[in-house]
């Protein structure tokens, strides 16, 4: 009997592990600071994972200067790398290469 619980404890060690683990693997949302005196009016996000890569528009609405909004970057691919591109209402836009959204937890984008 002892052995039986020590392996239903052990077991139900294991599940707690493999539970955690894989809600925190698919956390891919990332903080976007806008720390600039210009309205960001669009994101584009682009998956680095293979060949054939798109961009595509985010859905955020506009962000206001010196604030910020937690996006999340999951497009089901399960990649963590991606170029990440805002876009100012003055027509002015910037770039984040390689950004890994699985361990970078902002992306601030300064003046």
């Amino acid at each position: 009997m002892k052995t039986f619980n020590k392996a239903l404890v052990s077991l139900a060690c294991l599940l707690m592990l493999a539970v955690g683990s894989s809600a925190h693997a698919e956390d891919r949302r990332v903080w976007l600071i806008n720390d600039t005196s210009y309205w960001i009016i669009e994101l584009y996000v682009s998956n680095r994972l293979g060949e054939d890569r798109k961009e595509y528009m985010y859905g955020l609405k506009e962000l206001k200067p010196w604030s910020r909004v937690r996006v999340d970057i999951d497009d089901g691919s399960g990649s963590c790398y991606f170029d990440l591109k805002v876009k100012f209402n003055d027509g002015t836009s910037t770039v984040g290469n390689d950004f890994n959204v699985c361990t970078g937890n902002s992306w601030t984008i300064q003046e």
